[in-house]
């Protein structure tokens, strides 16, 4: 792809800097010939190079799914909790909603909406969410410099005491990082001029959003 084979020349321009900040001055903007973003280029482009994208980002679609996984029915799916009619899930940047058919499909008998929210481009989907939700899920999404706002709006659809936030990302060491949390990285700073973060870079995220995370759980990813 034109992305990939414009690294060696991008990163010589920015004195082999791995670290971009700007969504506009990557390697893939250097690839294409183009200032937009990847959204922004996605959507002045060919229907195919969407749908492309989408199947990108689906990537680990063979791999384990987070509820087999993560205890939701004990955590989260307490059914004297939950109100019928309401939303279940949120699914936020969820793509062609391959997560949430796989949570239906683990739990098929649950009173409330399943939401997928993804609109083009993705973070204009996550200004306005249904809000009350039970969970609010996040997956591969937290790669760029908005996600700062991503969390604030998620944070104002939640209810206090009621709605979850469930994060599923990776948690990438400082040194010694395995192979496949490194690719990703690598793919993300390519394609979106973003990261995939250590837990110092998730700690200020979460506290300049000011929340707190209750817990982790190690998946498929890590192993």
């Amino acid at each position: 792809m034109p992305s990939i084979t414009a690294v060696p020349s991008w990163l010589n321009e920015q004195g082999w800097q791995l670290n971009p900040t700007d969504a506009t001055n990557g390697p893939f903007q250097a690839g294409h010939k183009t200032d937009l973003d990847m959204f922004g280029f996605a959507l002045t482009n060919k229907e195919k190079f969407w749908d492309d994208m989408n199947t990108f980002f689906e990537g680990d679609r063979g791999s384990p799914h987070w509820a087999e996984w993560f205890p939701v029915q004990d955590k989260l799916l307490d059914n004297s909790i939950l109100r019928p009619g309401a939303p279940v899930i949120v699914d936020v940047g969820g793509g062609r909603g391959h997560d949430i058919a796989g949570f239906r499909k683990h739990f098929p008998d649950l009173p409330g909406r399943l939401i997928l929210q993804d609109q083009q481009p993705v973070l204009d989907s996550i200004i306005a969410l249904d809000s009350r939700a039970r969970i609010y899920f996040l997956k591969f999404i937290m790669h760029v410099k908005d996600c700062l706002r991503v969390l604030e709006n998620v944070k104002i659809a939640m209810e206090e005491g009621y709605s979850y936030l469930v994060i599923e990302e990776f948690i990438l060491p400082d040194e010694g990082c395995s192979l496949l949390p490194a690719e990703w990285d690598l793919m993300m700073m390519i394609y979106l001029c973003g990261m995939e973060r250590t837990r110092s870079h998730w700690e200020a995220l979460f506290e300049r959003a000011d929340l707190e995370p209750a817990r982790e759980w190690s998946g498929h990813h890590c192993r």
